[in-house]
């Protein structure tokens, strides 16, 4: 008498497609989410990089007219900063131009002066700022983001602070260091 032929039991060595497909399913919407998010990151942090290079070459100015004992200013035409053109600014030191679009990678960038006067500053042999009655400010933003940035250069010191603001408002909150 023959025995009856069994089948050998299948071992679930992996998954079935179904799952696999759930698996890519699944894998596509987290990486989209994430993807989405960390865009507003980096161009948070693209507008960061182009206050502390504008913050950056402020204090370069400062620091080359306190190194050369002479005057220093820079000026903020749109987005590129620039070393006044005057006989005997800076003395020797080197202030290339910097444009802040290039830093930030962001071609809308705007940056704003809360008055005219505020995209202009002299430092005196000294190190002071010189020629503004009051703190100046900038605000840089970027199309599309709700914040922008404060840029605060404390008169007389020209100690340099970054801020936010919030978008639509008009004061800005700076962290105590």
């Amino acid at each position: 008498m023959a025995l009856p032929l069994r089948a050998k039991p299948i071992a679930s060595n992996g998954f079935s497609l179904p799952e696999l497909m759930i698996l890519v399913v699944m894998s596509a919407v987290v990486g989209g989410v994430l993807l989405v998010g960390s865009g507003g990151l980096l161009r948070r942090q693209q507008l960061r990089s182009a206050a502390e290079a504008l913050a950056s070459r402020i204090e370069a100015a400062r620091q080359a007219a306190l190194q050369a004992n002479r005057p220093c200013a820079i000026q903020l035409s749109g987005t590129v900063v620039s070393r006044l053109a005057s006989a005997g600014n800076c003395g020797t030191v080197a202030l290339p131009p910097l444009d802040l679009r290039r830093v930030s990678e962001q071609p809308g960038l705007k940056i704003s002066p809360e008055r005219p006067d505020a995209g202009r500053f002299r430092f005196t042999a000294g190190g002071m700022l010189s020629g503004a009655t009051a703190e100046q400010q900038l605000v840089l933003a970027a199309p599309g983001e709700a914040q922008a940035l404060c840029l605060n250069v404390q008169r007389p010191s020209g100690l340099v602070r970054i801020g936010t603001q919030m978008a639509g408002g008009r004061l800005c909150s700076f962290e105590d260091p």
